[in-house]
This record gives structure tokens, C-alpha cells and sequence, in this order.
């Protein structure tokens, strides 16, 4: 009985971050065809294997541009807490996920007291 109640407070917390803060482009470049964008999902996971699992300080970030068959894309996860976060790679998935099936252009969100994340598809990144 604990464990479904813990397990649901923790799936609650995970969708309020999923969809806390979240901005979409208005311009820019697209995802893409379905292939393209379930390329640019497939990314998005793999780049959170790699970045995730891992501890932030406050105000730090993990970014980096990642080729995929539409281009490029520019992710990011910023800890906007003012404590160090841990960041869970299975969340992490779920935040850039989000962005990649909710906003056609991508999105950011740079306001959220917690993770701060980006998904921005294009030729190149800044």
C-alpha cells in the first residue's frame, strides 16, 4: 500500500515538471517528417542516458547540439533550483519528449524553479 502511494506521488511530481514552464517556438525550423521527429525522439532519450542520472548545481547546465535526420538539435536541461538537483534520465526523457510531440518548432522554458529544458530543431545550434 506505501509503494502505490509513493509510486503515484512520484508520477504526479514527474508530469507537474513535464509540463511546468513550457514555451514553444514560433518560428524556426520543424521536426520534420514522423521519421524525423521519431529520430529526434530517439535522440532526445539517448542524450538523457548520457546527461542524465547525474547531480547539477544550482544554475548549471548540461547542453549540446546533436545531429539527427532533420539536422541538428540543441538540447538542454538547466537546474533553475537554487539547490543542487539530481537529474533522472527517465524524467529528463519524458521533459524533451514533451517539447518534441507538443511544440512543432520545439521549446524551451527558462522560468521553472527546477529543471529548465530546451528542445530546439534546425540547420545549426548556437
Amino acid at each position: 500500500m506505501h509503494f502505490t502511494k509513493l509510486a503515484l506521488i512520484t508520477a504526479a511530481i514527474s508530469v507537474s515538471q513535464v509540463a511546468a514552464g513550457l514555451t514553444c517556438y514560433d518560428s524556426g525550423s520543424t521536426w520534420g517528417s514522423d521519421a524525423q521527429k521519431n529520430d529526434a525522439k530517439q535522440k532526445g532519450y539517448d542524450w538523457c542516458a548520457t546527461y542524465g542520472d547525474a547531480n547539477y548545481g544550482s544554475g548549471s547546465q548540461a547542453k549540446s547540439c546533436v545531429s539527427y535526420s532533420g539536422g541538428k538539435i540543441m538540447f538542454r536541461m538547466k537546474n533553475g533550483a537554487s539547490t543542487t538537483q539530481y537529474l533522472d534520465k527517465t524524467q529528463c526523457g519524458a521533459m524533451l519528449l514533451n517539447y518534441i510531440l507538443t511544440c512543432p518548432k520545439g521549446g524551451y522554458d527558462d522560468t521553472t524553479d527546477g529543471w529548465r529544458p530546451r528542445a530546439d530543431p534546425g540547420i545549426g545550434c548556437d
